[in-house]
């Protein structure tokens, strides 16, 4: 897969990077200055290139590769101890790996021993782990840098749970396809919402909501025309 993950072009990488952010071919487009059928160019070449039968799996292919990359060049967990978290920022869900490198690399160590995993494996698994978290937070800084929290805030928004949230998209999806798109967009949508800012779980909510009421969102139509 790495040397499928090499024959993408820049553009390509970049409209794929904004696809695992949940954007729209809309959106894309205005945030790179291109026409959305340009954008649905992109990403259908990539697609083929990666031998995947959407776009959201290759984008997860390229972040997967990304990461995988990165971690290679620049390991997190070193053996002096010292790591490349920022501490400076106010403590949040991911705290604990922003504590000193030594004290998280021995506690992650240790858990790997207890699973009965060998050493080298649990290193590996804990660098991606780690290497997750920054990519995660580093996400959060570059949103909040773009939008800031509103001061002072205004009225709070009526609550609603996930489930609630599920079955009303589900129920206004443009098609059956999108449909099933649904729980899976949602869950994993879910299982970061606590480490994010409300704005940017709103925004996310947002541009799958897009993707599912797009009535000219066709998955299966680029793949009937690339076959």
């Amino acid at each position: 897969m790495t040397g499928q993950v090499e024959l993408l072009t820049g553009r390509e990488r970049e409209c794929l990077r904004l696809v695992d952010r949940h954007f729209s071919s809309k959106q894309i487009a205005r945030e790179l200055g291109m026409s959305k059928t340009s954008v649905d160019t992109y990403c259908d070449r990539a697609r083929a290139k990666l031998g995947v039968g959407d776009r959201y799996h290759a984008a997860r292919l390229l972040a997967d590769h990304e990461r995988a990359a990165q971690a290679a060049r620049d390991p997190v967990l070193t053996t002096s101890g010292q790591d490349a978290v920022r501490t400076d920022a106010a403590a949040g869900p991911w705290s604990d790996l922003a504590s000193s490198g030594g004290e998280t690399h021995e506690a992650l160590e240790r858990t790997g021993r207890q699973d009965g995993r060998p050493e080298n494996e649990q290193a590996a698994a804990n660098r991606a782990a780690v290497n997750r978290a920054i990519h995660l937070r580093r996400e959060i800084e570059a949103f909040e840098t773009r939008w800031p929290t509103p001061s002072p805030r205004g009225a709070s928004m009526p609550g609603f749970c996930w489930t609630q949230l599920e079955r009303q998209l589900t129920d206004l999806a443009a098609s059956p396809t999108q449909a099933d798109m649904v729980k899976p967009l949602i869950s994993a949508t879910r299982k970061l919402a606590a480490f994010k800012p409300p704005e940017m779980v709103m925004r996310e909510i947002l541009c799958i909501t897009w993707v599912l009421l797009d009535e000219n969102f066709h998955p299966g139509e680029a793949d009937a025309q690339m076959a």
